[in-house]
């Protein structure tokens, strides 16, 4: 058989459910003779309960300015944005926004897929970006 392996990334920001699933998966793997693997990933502490022999410390930098534009550059390349909707301005304004947090730049990649599904006309420059912004925002104080 294959062995497999499950990544639980962000497990320090895990609600208790998940959590729970967590440690009975690990459960499982520790009785499956090496044909699972568990490993978790944390930022801070790692999850107790889980043995230290599946746990990880990452603390992983930004993405640079240029890293951060190339990323959403790419993405809205492989999902389908024709080049003549996206201004680089937006780009730019994108990754200044989010400072380098893949998360925060994907939250704003898929916001504009939205845009692009519902408005396929809209072209996406720096206002657009800062609409993105204003609901992303509003989303972080609901």
């Amino acid at each position: 058989g294959q062995r497999q392996v499950l990544l639980f990334d962000d497990a320090d920001l895990a609600f208790d459910d998940a959590v729970q699933l967590l440690r009975f998966v690990n459960s499982v793997a520790q009785q499956s003779d090496g044909m699972l693997s568990v490993i978790h990933v944390s930022r801070s502490v790692l999850v107790p309960g889980l043995g230290s022999n599946s746990g990880l410390r990452v603390a992983l930098m930004p993405l640079s300015h240029d890293e951060s534009a190339e990323f959403v550059s790419r993405w809205l390349i492989v999902n389908g944005f024709a080049s003549g909707n996206v201004q680089r301005s937006a780009i730019e304004a994108i990754a200044v926004l989010a400072s380098g947090n893949v998360s925060r730049l994907l939250q704003f990649c898929e916001l504009l897929a939205i845009v692009q599904q519902t408005a396929p006309e809209t072209l996406i420059d720096e206002t657009t970006v800062q609409s993105v912004e204003r609901e992303l925002m509003s989303r972080v104080a609901a």
